[in-house]
């Protein structure tokens, strides 16, 4: 696979993700005639919870596959026993997850629970992200064979289902919450039907006698990985509690709305990680990947300053688009936000070469340092700066976790990065958007409205 091949690949995954986020996306003012704003509040709110399930249950795992399969394919050897291992792994793993929680859940139920719809909706949702972890486990191996027409089709056809069948359980029987989630765990379960049924030559669930030896290892690589994602989606959500109790509820709709159009940009960065991490896989144990590397830094980050400088010029009119005038000064929080996005891509390129020594634990530990970090610009900007110290904060500690991957991979694992070259993209970045920034401040209503 060429640099061709990989830019052809982010294209297809880039379509993909368009087309099965875009369905649940242009279906929100469904949702939202359905359900009255509390109990879309609550909806969210499931959601919430059920996303941190989400990383439990895959845990590092997707990581896990791809670098034993390719480990295995680049020996010569059949890649079967080691995946199967792995999808046994996380049956096990999310049947003891699942236990344990609804246990613990049906015990304190009176306690935590205002209503048996909320505690039947969590219920519900920690089921889905079982199914869907196993569906993650499965579908991978077509993005681990290069094959992400096969990989987007089986996305779109879950994102489909989830959709209609929550409608129609909802509109149908009247089913409400309960009958959204119904709905998207039905959907997961007829797709991983078909996933399983068309991946079963790849995979056997039948359990081994060696799988506690593979499990030590898979865990010892992917555990560190699970939880730098926990410590991410902490960075990512720890400065909407900082803006509430500091700016206030106002300040927050302000933020989130631009957070949410700034994802336009996270689409981009979403589909290089799909096409770059199986790519990165097949070369990790090669001669060139250290040459590999040090150039798609560089390529990166001057995509990156091009991306960012797109979302800054059109990030007043992205606002105007999609929300109401109020939300106008959400503007810079896209421009700045995307930044959040960018570093999160570029993890795969500064932290490869710990994917590659099996020193996962070294990524966990950077991300820990990043959160007390994240923890102490948000309490120091915040008040002050509101939405904008709150990106500023989640842009510097991540900037921050990618410079110490490079920094381990180069004086400990002799990666010889292009320092010259980064340094002056990240540069030239910092000076366009502030001068970016800066202009449209001056002139928004003369220009855009």
């Amino acid at each position: 696979m060429n640099f061709k091949q990989l830019l052809k690949e982010s294209f297809i995954y880039g379509l993909g993700i368009v087309f099965s986020q875009g369905i649940i996306f242009f279906t929100l003012p469904i949702y939202t005639s359905l359900f009255n704003p509390s109990d879309y509040g609550n909806l969210d709110l499931v959601n919430t919870v059920g996303l941190l399930f989400n990383i439990i249950f895959i845990m590092g795992m997707d990581s896990t596959q791809a670098y034993y399969y390719m480990k295995d394919i680049n020996a010569n050897i059949s890649p079967k026993k080691s995946i199967s291992s792995i999808l046994r792994l996380r049956i096990v793993i999310g049947f003891f997850i699942s236990v344990i929680t609804i246990s613990i859940l049906c015990f304190f139920k009176d306690l935590f629970f205002v209503s048996s719809e909320f505690y039947f909706a969590i219920i519900l949702v920690l089921i889905i992200n079982f199914f869907n972890a196993l569906i993650n486990n499965n579908i991978e191996i077509f993005r681990l064979k290069f094959q992400p027409w096969t990989y987007n089709l089986f996305m779109f056809i879950q994102a489909i289902l989830s959709v209609f069948l929550s409608i129609f359980f909802i509109v149908h029987y009247g089913f409400g919450i309960n009958g959204y989630f119904l709905g998207f765990l039905t959907s997961s379960l007829i797709t991983y039907s078909f996933v399983f049924y068309y991946t079963r030559e790849y995979f056997n669930i039948k359990f081994k006698k060696t799988d506690l030896k593979f499990w030590i290892s898979f865990l010892k690589y992917g555990v560190p990985l699970g939880l730098t994602s926990l410590a991410y989606q902490f960075i990512i959500s720890i400065d909407r509690f900082f803006i509430l109790n500091l700016r206030g509820a106002h300040e927050l709709g302000i933020y989130a709305a631009g957070v949410n159009i700034s994802m336009a940009s996270a689409l981009i960065i979403v589909a290089f990680r799909k096409a770059w991490w199986p790519y990165a896989m097949s070369i990790i144990n090669k001669d060139s990947f250290y040459q590999v590397n040090k150039k798609i830094a560089v390529y990166f980050l001057s995509f990156a300053i091009l991306i960012s400088t797109i979302t800054t010029v059109f990030s007043p009119f992205l606002v105007q688009i999609f929300t109401d005038l109020k939300f106008i000064n959400s503007w810079i929080i896209v421009s700045l936000y995307s930044w959040v996005h960018i570093w999160f891509g570029f993890i795969l390129i500064s932290g490869l070469v710990l994917f590659k020594e099996k020193k996962t634990s070294y990524i966990l530990f950077a991300f820990i340092f990043a959160c007390f970090l994240n923890f102490g610009l948000n309490f120091i900007l915040v008040e002050k700066y509101g939405g904008i110290g709150a990106s500023l904060s989640s842009v510097i500690a991540l900037g921050i976790a990618n410079f110490i991957f490079m920094v381990i991979s180069a004086y400990k694992y002799n990666m010889k990065w292009s320092w010259l070259k980064i340094s002056t993209l990240c540069l030239a970045s910092v000076v366009t958007n502030f001068l970016l920034i800066e202009y449209i401040s001056n002139n928004i209503n003369k220009f855009y409205f």
